[in-house]
Parts: structure tokens; sequence; C-alpha cells
């Protein structure tokens, strides 16, 4: 299952506008007529009493499915305040993100100041459970649901940590008012800086966060839009800013009635003028999506990582009279060149689907003339990019006297992309400098840059995992060491 990491919130793509003109008021007066009549013969007739307000919800619920789109939704008065609140990444948890890790969610962030590191909650930590229910193999969504609640109240989790034994903590939820961006520097005097949602506060905290990157004097930068599902149209026109020219169209909404609208960079903000990655998943969705599409079609970034989400739709939020509202689907927005992203997404430049890859693939990008190291600890079982350890390892393999390693590992771990070609049964390699074709079936040619290689069991399969043969790393001008429990893959 791919690896997701989400906060505990809900976050969606929103962007107001003048509520559309109303519908033939005869087929409506008609429609709404008849949907009257029916309830009240319910009321009055049906063989046992019924709720009013549940039959209203249901019409209601009823009509919004027969739409068949799922941005599309009632807001209840009482969902208003967690919507807007949503809107903005304020919600009440204990303040940690949480990624898939079957059988249980791992804790990949915790919120400084919140309840969760108050706790003392670490990174890495596993929940087994939560008010004592075992959680194993649940969608990620409930174990999230189980955890937020009512600020002032309690929740209950079971931890597994490395190198403990399983044990229990109490931690009270409280309101989170948590960063939308986060920043570092990396290797190489890469600046990074993840943003998380587009609230109203977004494009201020990138800012800060841009300016404390400047005075570490980066030469380039990783922007990562990954999990993020969306959030304010206007946040992301305003962080391409720092990325485009001065009045260079962001993206382009489209109504059914033939309506355009258009939004374009102010020139407010000093253009970053330096490389720059981004990194997507199947996750970045909506805003993020128009800021990744409208700097890719530029030509001003590449993009790494996997296919994104797809949601190239916008909502409106109108209000009702009994103080909920009606989220629905408007208008349809295409990138710059006029590529609508909706169930599509965008593809990325550098396709990694390994999620602890993705940084260092980008890195490579980034910073090309220097070595690559990739070292397979065999005893600790783990693989580690230039000595940082990345959380994921496969044990290498030999058959018939030939050593193998795990493909896809290896070869992203040096920024290569790996994709199934189904129209040749084979695997294609690549990145800046080398393409290799892998053929997966008897028979196929090896091509290492349009050149056969004369070479038996080039990949071989194993439980449905591919694994490469070291000779044609060498051939890619990878050296492979032992060094004792390690098997050390360098590229110069």
């Amino acid at each position: 299952m791919p690896k997701k990491s989400v906060a505990l919130i809900l976050l969606i793509f929103l962007v107001f506008f003048p509520v559309l003109p109303a519908p033939a008021a005869d087929d409506i007066n008609q429609g709404l007529s008849t949907i009257q009549e029916i309830m009240e013969y319910i009321d009055e007739s049906y063989i046992t009493p019924t709720d009013i307000d549940s039959l209203t919800q249901s019409a209601i619920q009823g009509i919004i499915d027969s739409l068949n789109d799922p941005y599309t939704e009632y807001l209840s008065p009482d969902m208003i305040e967690d919507f807007s609140s949503s809107l903005e990444y304020e919600f009440t948890g204990i303040g940690v993100e949480l990624e898939v890790n079957p059988p249980y969610p791992l804790i990949t962030k915790i919120i400084e100041d919140s309840p969760a590191q108050k706790a003392g909650l670490k990174e890495g930590d596993l929940i087994i459970t939560i008010n004592g229910m075992d959680i194993a193999k649940q969608p990620l969504w409930d174990a999230v649901d189980k955890i937020r609640g009512p600020e002032g109240t309690f929740v209950n989790l079971g931890i597994r940590r490395s190198g403990e034994s399983d044990f229990n903590i109490n931690i009270e939820r409280a309101s989170i008012n948590g960063p939308t961006c986060d920043w570092e520097v990396l290797s190489g005097s890469t600046g990074y800086i993840s943003v998380r949602t587009f609230a109203s506060r977004t494009a201020k905290e990138f800012n800060a966060a841009l300016s404390q990157l400047k005075e570490q004097k980066i030469n380039s930068l990783v922007l990562d839009l990954r999990s993020n599902p969306g959030g304010y149209l206007q946040a992301a026109v305003d962080l391409a800013d720092y990325f485009l020219p001065d009045k260079s169209l962001v993206a382009t909404t489209f109504y059914r009635d033939g309506y355009k609208d258009k939004y374009y960079t102010s020139g407010k903000n000093e253009r970053l003028n330096l490389p720059v990655v981004i990194l997507v998943n199947e996750y970045t969705a909506s805003a993020s999506e128009i800021l990744a599409g409208a700097i890719k079609d530029y030509e001003k970034a590449s993009l790494v990582g996997v296919r994104t989400y797809g949601k190239g739709v916008v909502q409106e939020v109108i209000p009702l009279q009994n103080g909920g509202a009606l989220k629905i689907t408007v208008a349809e927005y295409h990138t710059p060149d006029g590529y609508s992203i909706d169930k599509k997404g965008l593809i990325p430049d550098r396709l990694i689907s390994t999620p602890e890859l993705q940084l260092a693939a980008a890195l490579r990008m980034l910073n090309p003339s220097g070595k690559q190291e990739v070292t397979l600890d065999l005893k600790g079982k783990n693989m580690s990019v230039n000595k940082e350890k990345t959380g994921v390892y496969l044990a290498p393999l030999t058959d018939c006297g030939r050593d193998y390693l795990p493909l896809r590992l290896v070869l992203e771990a040096f920024g290569y992309s790996v994709e199934y070609q189904a129209s040749n049964e084979s695997l294609l390699v690549k990145n800046g400098r080398n393409i290799v074709v892998l053929p997966l079936k008897n028979g196929g040619n090896t091509l290492i840059n349009s050149v056969q290689v004369n070479l038996d069991g080039a990949i071989l399969t194993r439980e449905g995992r591919t694994y490469l043969n070291i000779e044609i790393l060498k051939a890619l001008n990878i050296k492979v060491f032992k060094n004792g429990t390690e098997i050390i893959l360098e590229e110069d």
C-alpha cells in the first residue's frame, strides 16, 4: 500500500465565488412540491413514527449523492466551524502527523508545543491501540477520527517504540494551530521548505522561511508539496509569485456558462533565482497541483515523486438559511499551458515511487556533480543514502552464482526513475545521463543508452520483487564494495 502522510485534519480546496443564477424556478418548485408531499405522507401515514430532521438529512444527502461528485457536500451548522478551522490548519487533537505503515500508523511528525510533544511521543513511534482497541490494519482515517475529539478530553494510546516494551499513554486533546510551512538547510547548501496546506497565513510563513534560508546562503531549493491536500487558491498564487515573473498566468478557471477567470502573479515578492525541485505524491492535490503545475509549465522547476491526485475542480461555499452551507463544484481549472489536471494529475519529471527516496533523488538532481553513496547494512537491515538512514531495506540475493540487489530501491536511491513498459514487457530505467531497458521476459535485449548488453540474468524476480544484477550497476559507473556486513555503492 502506498504511504500517506496526513495531519489529524481533513483539508479541502476552497474558493469563494459569487452565487450562480438559480435554475428555472418552475422546475425547482415542482421538485420541492413533490418532495414535500412525499415527506408529509410519510410523516402522517408511515407504519412507524419518523423523524423529520432525519428525513430531511437523508433527502439532502440523496440529492448530493446523485451528482456523483465527491467534492460537493452539505455542511450542517455543526460542521461549519470545524470546516473553517480546517482550512486554516487549526484543529483539536494531539498534534501528530501519521503515515500508513502496515499494520499500524506511524508517527512521522510531532508539532512543536503540542500535547503529543509534551507527553513524550516521538517520531517513529507506532500507534497500536486507541482507547484500548487494537487498530491493526484499520484505515488511517479511522485512526485519525478516533484520536481527534473535543478540547480537554483525553485519548489513551498504546505505543510501540523500537528497543522498548509497548506502553500506554493518556494525552489531553487541545486546540492546535500548527505551522503550514517547515524549513531547514540540507546537505549541499540546499534549502528545504515543506508546505502542508494553503491557508490564509501560508504566504507569510513561506516568506519568513525563505528569508531564513537566504540568510543561510542556500544555492538551491526543494519545495515539498507531498500530501498537501490544497486550501485557498489565492495562497497558491501568492507562492507562485516567488518562482515566476511578474504578471505570469498561474491558473485559469472555467465555468459552465463559458465564463473564464484568470489568476496572475503580482510581482510583489522577490523572485527566487535558484534551481528548484518540487516533491509531489499521490496526495498532492488541488491548490498544490495549481502551484506545481504552473511552475512546471514555465520550466522553473522539476517535479519528483509520483503522479499527483488530480483534483482540478473548484468549489464554492454557499451559506444556507438554517446556518449550514452547500459546498458545490462550480468550475474546472487549467494550468498555464491549458492542461486540465482533473482526474489525471501531474506527471513527475522524475518518477520515484519509494517515498523515503524521493528527497534523496531531488538532492541528486540539484547536486549532480557530488559523489553519491548508498549503503546496504545487512546486519542492521537498513539502507542509507550519503550516510543518512532511509528506513527502507530489502536484502540482496544470490542466484546461480550471480549477485543481485533490490532493483527499485538501489536505482531510485541514485535518482533513477523505474517505469514498467507494457508494450514490450520491460522496465525503463533513466536519469539525466543514462537510459536502460531491462526485459522482464527471457529472450529480451538489455539496452544501456541504446547499446545492447550481452548479460545473462540481468534481472531476477522473487516473490513479486525485482532484483538487479550488480554487473548492470558497474556498467552505469556505480562501484560496488563489500565492507564486513555492509555493501557500499558509489557513483562518481
